[in-house]
């Protein structure tokens, strides 16, 4: 979350998901996203148990893909992204 959103959305993604649980939502899931740049397997692990602690029924994980023409796929083309290891990112699969 922190490579895709500034310091002030940090905690958004958990306020919304216990406000979802608050309103009596029973049934909710949860969709993350790894292999973002700098996202160590430790980032990810913390990102899990997260997500983990609210009792969630369901969990889609998605490799992030950069597609050309889209603002990570310009940063990409001008050197200022580097996509992420191949070995780190699976690494994300077996946390």
């Amino acid at each position: 979350m922190y490579f895709l959103t500034d310091d002030t959305m940090q905690h958004k993604p958990e306020k919304a998901l216990k406000t979802t649980i608050d309103a009596g939502f029973g049934k909710h899931n949860n969709d993350l996203i790894y292999g973002l740049p700098g996202m160590s397997s430790s980032d990810w692990a913390v990102n899990l148990d997260k997500t983990f602690s609210f009792n969630i029924r369901h969990l889609s994980a998605y490799h992030l893909t950069i597609e050309p023409g889209t603002i990570l796929g310009k940063m990409k083309e001008k050197g200022l992204l580097a996509e992420i290891d191949e070995d780190e990112s699976a690494n994300h699969l077996i946390s």
